[in-house]
């Protein structure tokens, strides 16, 4: 986001961790796709792919889990 404010004053985040906001929101899609194609709220029993287990996918896991 650094670099991104070289360019535009409109950035936030530069200084906080936006992991989990990032991580939540993953979690909040996810919940949604599953109940909007499947048809239910609750992940038990879906199988979850995530790519990388960093600052966004660790705590992804942990909603998930």
């Amino acid at each position: 986001m650094r670099v991104i404010a070289t360019e535009t004053r409109y950035v936030v985040g530069r200084t906080t961790d936006t992991g989990p906001a990032t991580a939540y929101g993953t979690f909040v899609a996810i919940r949604t796709a599953a109940t909007r194609a499947l048809g239910r709220e609750e992940l038990t029993g879906l199988r979850v792919a995530v790519q990388g287990l960093g600052n966004v996918g660790h705590r992804l896991c942990t909603h998930l889990a």
